[in-house]
């Protein structure tokens, strides 16, 4: 799998999925779609623009209370989904049932904290090459 350096930041592409809390995908709604993520181990949630929560008719889950900068505490609507990776040689790397946050965000579509990092072992490399493997537990 391959990332781009934008801004001194990593960006991969991931796959931002509906996840059904009790109900199937909508009928004409995209089950998932593959957008710009920013890869930030200093994130703890998940974070996508609410368009593509929109766009995926993502349910609502529960509002969260998230301290941004400056550690200025506000709830923020938070939906369901789920979001992989895959890496160079095919291998799909999914977690289900996730907490997604709305957000808008500024340059890239979704930022994968460590809701989602945590399972994983992700290792950037000076070629723009970028490896993923499930943490042994």
């Amino acid at each position: 799998m391959n990332f781009q350096y934008t801004e001194n930041r990593p960006h991969v592409l991931a796959d931002l999925e509906y996840y059904p809390l009790d109900r199937p995908v909508s009928p004409g709604a995209e089950p998932s779609r593959t957008v710009r993520a920013l890869v930030d181990t200093g994130a703890t949630h998940i974070v996508a623009r609410p368009s593509l929560i929109s766009s995926l008719n993502l349910q609502f889950a529960t509002n969260i209370s998230h301290a941004g900068v400056g550690s200025e505490r506000r709830d923020i609507p938070a939906y369901a989904g789920s979001v992989r990776l895959t890496d160079e040689a095919g291998l799909s790397h999914r977690v289900y049932d996730l907490l997604i946050l709305a957000e808008e965000l500024e340059s890239h579509d979704m930022i994968i904290g460590m809701w989602f990092l945590k399972f994983f072992t992700c290792t950037f490399f000076p070629d723009k090459r970028f490896s993923i493997s499930w943490n042994a537990t």
